[in-house]
C-alpha cells in the first residue's frame, strides 16, 4: 500500500507542479536495504519556496485526489492509512549537512529522487541526537544507523 500511495503522491507532484520530490526516511532506506522496517509513512522533501508559494494549491490538489489534509508542523496528507509528510528541503540540508547526492527513480508514471546512503546516515545521526525525540524513536534511529553501516561495509567489499 505504501508504494501505491508513494506513486500517487509523486505523480501529483510531477504532473500538477512539475516537480520531482526527494524521498527520505525509512522508505528511502528501504530503497537500499531489503528490510521494510515497518514503514508507516512517506517522507518527502520539497523546496521551501514551493511549499510557501503553493501550499494552498498543494492542499487543494491532494484533497481533490482523495487525500485527507491534517494541520501540523509539516504538510501532512493521508490516504489508505498512509501518511505523506512533506518537509522543507533546505531545513534538512542545513540540519543534517546533506550533500544531496540523490538518485532518480522512475516507476510507472512517476519520478522521485532518493537520498544517498551517506545522507541517510547523516539524517539518522541527527535524529538520534535530537533530545526532543522519544526514546523508542531514537532506538530505531540507532538500528537504522547500524543497518546503513552494515550496508556500507558490504558495499565496500
Amino acid at each position: 500500500m505504501t508504494t501505491k500511495t508513494l506513486h500517487e503522491a509523486c505523480k501529483l507532484l510531477n504532473q500538477q507542479f512539475n516537480h520531482v520530490p526527494v524521498v527520505y526516511g525509512s522508505l528511502c532506506l528501504s530503497h537500499y536495504i531489503e528490510n521494510h522496517l515497518g514503514i508507516k509513512d512517506i517522507d518527502l522533501l520539497l523546496p521551501i519556496q514551493m511549499i510557501e508559494e503553493q501550499k494552498d494549491k498543494l492542499i487543494s490538489v491532494f484533497k481533490e485526489h482523495g487525500f485527507e489534509y491534517f494541520e501540523s508542523e509539516l504538510l501532512t496528507f493521508r490516504k489508505d492509512n498512509i501518511d505523506v509528510e512533506i518537509a522543507r528541503l533546505e531545513d534538512w540540508v542545513h540540519l543534517c549537512n546533506f550533500m544531496l547526492d540523490t538518485s532518480t527513480v522512475h516507476l510507472e508514471s512517476c519520478t522521485y529522487k532518493v537520498l544517498s546512503v551517506d545522507d541517510l546516515r547523516r539524517l539518522y545521526i541527527f535524529l538520534n541526537q535530537d533530545q526532543r525525540r522519544n526514546t523508542i524513536k531514537r532506538q530505531k534511529d540507532l538500528l537504522k544507523i547500524e543497518l546503513i553501516d552494515n550496508y556500507l561495509l558490504q558495499r565496500s567489499k
